[in-house]
């Protein structure tokens, strides 16, 4: 066989997702590698969900690009690692401004797109647990 030969897999989107939340899970689950074998095994599971991930984000966007999609998720995971967790209610000003910052350059790049919401509010409400009103006041004051 040729590693060098493409096969094409199609499956329900369902199905995709289901295999993303497996490979997340067991991935995410396991210790550090102790061997070399254990960590070339991590970084297949690592790419594999890479190429996961960016299939569902250009199913969910409409983007083509393999690299738009990349470049999107790499900036949405930057933007919600930034998003101090806890209550947004709870905290200094500064943490407020963050949140509101970043839910901004979330809202108007359209990014919840490729965690599959189809709407900035079903994004701040599914991923966050935050009201849209409440997401919507904390992008005010970062605005101002």
């Amino acid at each position: 066989m040729d590693d060098s030969q493409l096969v094409t897999i199609t499956l329900p989107v369902s199905e995709l997702c289901w295999l993303e939340d497996v490979v997340e899970h067991d991935l995410y689950s396991r210790e550090e590698p102790e061997d070399e074998g254990d960590r070339e095994f991590q970084d297949g599971l690592r790419h594999i969900l890479n190429v996961i991930k960016v299939a569902l984000a250009k199913l969910a966007t409409g983007i083509e690009s393999d690299q738009e999609a990349e470049a999107m998720l790499s900036l949405l995971d930057r933007l919600e690692g930034d998003l101090p967790p806890g209550d947004p209610n709870d905290g200094s000003l500064q943490r407020k401004l963050v949140i509101g910052r970043n839910l901004l350059t979330i809202q108007k790049g359209r990014l919840y797109r490729a965690r599959r919401f189809r709407t900035f509010e079903a994004y701040c409400q599914g991923r966050w647990g935050l009201m849209f009103d409440r997401a919507s006041e904390l992008i005010e004051a970062a605005n101002k």
